[in-house]
């Protein structure tokens, strides 16, 4: 088929136009992604450029602290406190001392001898006294009488005395004649044995000490030292374990006053969880405990 001249002219300008708006999206396309690509770059290289000044920063503090360590002020200053924690730690070894001290001195008592006087002028007929012993401001004496009553009786008259601030009756037990003994000699056997304790101080010192049982005993804690009234009951609870820094111990023992308590009251005691007497005497009480890891049954018991 022939084109006429001017139908292949339209032809040709029609083809350019259509190159031409090809050229020109293709031009937009290049430049919004040379664009985008820029930004993105920029982008990247912000953040980049804040990671290393951030990097910086945090690098310099480092050097900073650093240097700080460095310094002989620093250096002198951890030095101090190495020494200080020393000081504290003896000065808490010097307060366990001086509390121990404070009430050995306190626990020195003086006798009097009117005391004995008077015990011995007011002794009734039913009694008879067989021995008196004196320690720490508490006068023990004991002796048999031939009634129940004449002893309380006895602790009566010396408490209305005034010659003891308390008068405690410890027991009065009965015993019972020997059968070899005639009607008449059973007649006047004194039967009862009784003991009394007077006590000459209206307050007496309670030391209760946390000790790790050990060889030698290694303080738990600072001693407590309390002050009661003659007679007035003590008493120290959660006694079965103690915790210090996160580490439990488990009692294994307790001593009164030297002398290991026995099995069955320390079976008692750890029952129900307390220690507990009436102030009679100067009372110093060791609640010794073992370490986690040692299961060794208390020995002395």
């Amino acid at each position: 088929m022939n084109l006429s001249k001017t139908e292949f002219t339209k032809k040709d300008m029609n083809f350019f136009s259509e190159f031409s708006s090809s050229g020109i999206r293709n031009a937009k396309i290049l430049t919004a992604s040379l664009v985008f690509f820029i930004i993105f770059a920029i982008l990247g290289f912000g953040f980049v450029l804040v990671i290393k000044i951030q990097t910086a920063g945090i690098q310099n503090q480092i050097n900073n602290i650093t240097q700080e360590l460095k310094d002989e002020d620093n250096l002198a200053a951890i030095v101090d406190y190495e020494e200080l924690s020393l000081e504290v730690n003896q000065l808490r070894d010097y307060v366990y001392v001086l509390t121990d001290l404070s009430y050995r001195v306190n626990a020195l008592y003086f006798a009097e001898s009117s005391v004995l006087d008077t015990l011995t002028d007011e002794i009734p007929s039913e009694l008879a006294l067989t021995s008196v012993s004196y320690k720490d401001g508490v006068v023990v004496f004991s002796g048999t009488s031939d009634t129940y009553q004449a002893p309380l009786d006895y602790a009566a008259l010396l408490q209305s005395k005034n010659l003891f601030t308390y008068v405690h009756v410890n027991s009065i037990p009965y015993t019972e004649p020997e059968a070899t003994l005639t009607e008449d000699e059973a007649l006047v056997v004194n039967r009862y044995q009784f003991q009394l304790t007077g006590m000459l101080e209206s307050t007496y010192s309670v030391k209760i000490s946390r000790l790790l049982n050990t060889e030698p005993k290694i303080s738990l804690s600072v001693p407590i030292v309390r002050d009661y009234k003659a007679g007035e009951s003590f008493g120290e609870t959660n006694i079965a374990t103690f915790t210090q820094e996160g580490v439990t111990y488990n009692l294994d023992r307790i001593v009164i006053n030297g002398e290991i308590v026995s099995e069955a009251a320390f079976t008692e005691m750890l029952a129900s969880d307390s220690v507990t007497g009436n102030a009679s005497s100067n009372i110093e009480i060791e609640l010794l405990y073992k370490a986690p890891a040692d299961d060794t049954k208390q020995e002395g018991n």
